[in-house]
Order: structure tokens, then C-alpha cells, then sequence
């Protein structure tokens, strides 16, 4: 577990998130599109249950200054003339988790809500 840490410690400024691209990704397409913005370490294409790509990639670039880059131009990142989601792989996990606390208070008020209706009327 240690490994790990200091692994994502020292990679996770140099890894962005991605998401709005083609469901008709491969790899080859993948590393392409992001070979052209610096060198990357690995690209990984998120998938889901049936394992068929979601539109979304993690890439660790090898250097802080190209993913710095890449973030940088995020505004203007598209493809097919469809705006791109970009963010650091940091900002990604935290928007990720509040959704997830947003969702979990949501479904408590609703549950809270429930309890409190008078249904004998």
C-alpha cells in the first residue's frame, strides 16, 4: 500500500482526466490524440461493466510541464467540434467524491422527508 501511495504522490500531477470523446476510441486513437500534446507514460481507457469503452481517459504524461500544458489548453481541446472535459486527476477524484456526498445527503433528505408525511390522512 506504501508503493502505492508514493506512486500516486509523485504521478498525480502529471495525470489528466478526459471525458466527451468518440464511444469509437481505441488505444492507437488515444495515444495519437495525446501524442501530440507531449510524451505520455500510460493512457488508460476507462470502461465500463460490459468493458466497452465510456469516453473517458486517465494519461500520466512524463513530464509536470506538458500535462500542465494540456490542462492549460483545455478550452480549446475538441474533437468533432464537441468540447472536451478536462481536468487534473487530483480535481477529478474530489468532484468525483462530493458527487458521491451529494447524492448520499440527497437520498438521506429524501428518506428523512418520507418518515416525516403523515400517510394516516
Amino acid at each position: 500500500k506504501q508503493w502505492y501511495q508514493r506512486r500516486v504522490a509523485i504521478t498525480a500531477g502529471k495525470t489528466v482526466y478526459v471525458k466527451g470523446l468518440p464511444l469509437t476510441w481505441n488505444m492507437d486513437k488515444a495515444e495519437e490524440f495525446f501524442a501530440a500534446h507531449g510524451k505520455t507514460c500510460y493512457v488508460k481507457l476507462r470502461k465500463n461493466q460490459d468493458t466497452k469503452f465510456k469516453g473517458s481517459i486517465f494519461a500520466e504524461f512524463a513530464d509536470q510541464a506538458d500535462a500542465d500544458k494540456f490542462l492549460a489548453a483545455k478550452e480549446t481541446l475538441k474533437i468533432d467540434d464537441k468540447e472536451l472535459i478536462v481536468m487534473g486527476r487530483n480535481d477529478y477524484f474530489k468532484s468525483k467524491n462530493q458527487n458521491m456526498k451529494d447524492e448520499k445527503n440527497q437520498k438521506r433528505k429524501k428518506y428523512r422527508l418520507r418518515l416525516c408525511v403523515d400517510t394516516t390522512a
